[in-house]
């Protein structure tokens, strides 16, 4: 419950681990009228750290939040400790809000029963991306004809389907989170550690377990202003991104099935590895997507399960949501 004076909302805008406009980020957060909010910037870095507990930022008046950790999931956790409010927002430094997009996520969260429920990500020129995924599986990773079914519209030159009303998902993105305090406490912290936003799949999955509902809502857009890397991922990436797959199926299922989890995953590679090599050699005129994928899976074949150390900014503009 919320003390005598406290705000309803509570927008905590997090600025750690990644390339961020926290101003303008803030100067897009309108509350919904009549509701009570404060606002947080969760960040270590300067010079907001160095202003002090309070700031003017994107014109608002903002309590600074220092996490204890270098990463994402450090900075929603303090975030999440520090706020007042019965209902707390979550959003990343490099994610502006369409008008009524937090009224909108209230309204949802009100109307539906849901636990929490996550804006529809949007490019910077209003088209949509992914904002719901599903949970990494052995089933899902041995199924040869996954990959195409999900790219089937591309294929088939059909235009994808639009979801106009509020939806449940497996999981959803942590980058424009809306919940009940009490239920990000139920569920627990973020798990750090996660690389390529993992974490949000990990805390998804001890969402589903406590009985939180998950609910993307696409009549509230959010636009993610952070550059995108087209193409094949870098090795290095790739790498990071592998660990913290396997780290996540060995927290949801045990030790056990992440090393058989890891194991298929090498075996796919190795495969697409040994495809890109020979369609390299038989190709002379091939593709520059063919050329990036063959040190890419050698790099996997050779040491899939590893994390490599990332520069914090990494995940600003790298492509991941075609792995997960």
């Amino acid at each position: 419950m919320t003390g005598a004076g406290a705000p309803q909302l509570s927008i905590c805008v997090i600025h750690q681990g990644w390339r961020g406009y926290p101003e303008r980020a803030l100067r897009s957060l309108d509350a919904p009228p009549g509701v009570e909010t404060e606002y947080l910037l969760a960040t270590g870095e300067a010079p907001w750290v160095e202003a002090g507990l309070e700031a003017t930022l994107g014109g608002r008046r903002v309590r600074v939040v220092r996490p204890a950790g270098d990463d994402r999931a450090a900075a929603r956790n303090a975030a999440l400790r520090a706020a007042r409010g019965e209902f707390v927002l979550l959003v990343g430094s490099d994610m502006t809000a369409a008008s009524g997009a937090v009224a909108e996520l209230m309204e949802v969260l009100r109307q539906r029963g849901g636990d929490v429920v996550s804006a529809q990500m949007l490019n910077e020129n209003g088209l949509a991306r992914r904002s719901a995924f599903v949970f990494p599986s052995l089933a899902r990773e041995m199924n040869p004809f996954g990959w195409l079914w999900r790219r089937r519209h591309q294929f088939l030159r059909l235009e994808p389907p639009t979801q106009r009303e509020p939806c449940r998902a497996a999981a959803v993105r942590a980058q424009f989170l809306l919940g009940r305090r009490e239920t990000f406490r139920r569920v627990g912290d973020f798990a750090e550690g996660y690389r390529f936003a993992v974490e949000e799949l990990e805390w998804c999955a001890r969402a589903r377990r406590a009985g939180v509902a998950r609910w993307v809502a696409p009549g509230a857009g959010a636009h993610n202003l952070a550059p995108q890397r087209h193409g094949e991922v870098p090795p290095e990436h790739r790498l990071a991104i592998e660990a913290s797959l396997v780290r996540l199926a060995g927290a949801m299922r045990g030790p056990a099935y992440a090393a058989v989890f890891r194991a298929v995953r090498r075996g796919k590679t190795l495969v697409k590895w040994g495809v890109a090599a020979a369609w390299n050699r038989a190709v002379p005129a091939h593709s520059n997507l063919m050329a990036a994928a063959e040190p890419v899976h050698r790099a996997l074949w050779r040491g899939a399960g590893v994390a490599q150390a990332l520069p914090a900014d990494a995940e600003s503009h790298s492509r991941w949501e075609a792995i997960i």
